[in-house]
């Protein structure tokens, strides 16, 4: 039997499972070798664009 998981709980998965969805968009479309900054960068872009 699954614990049951509340409203907060689930809401607070979707989000992770968003963010963690996007910052792999992200690493797969640019790769690796650019600075931190970039990749924040895109991460802020992609957000905005999924919010």
């Amino acid at each position: 039997m699954e614990p049951q998981i509340n409203a907060d709980e689930r809401r607070l998965n979707v989000m992770s499972e968003g963010i963690i969805g996007v910052a792999f968009e992200v690493s797969n479309v640019l790769g690796a070798g650019f600075l931190e900054k970039v990749y924040e960068n895109a991460l802020n872009v992609e957000l905005n664009l999924r919010d």
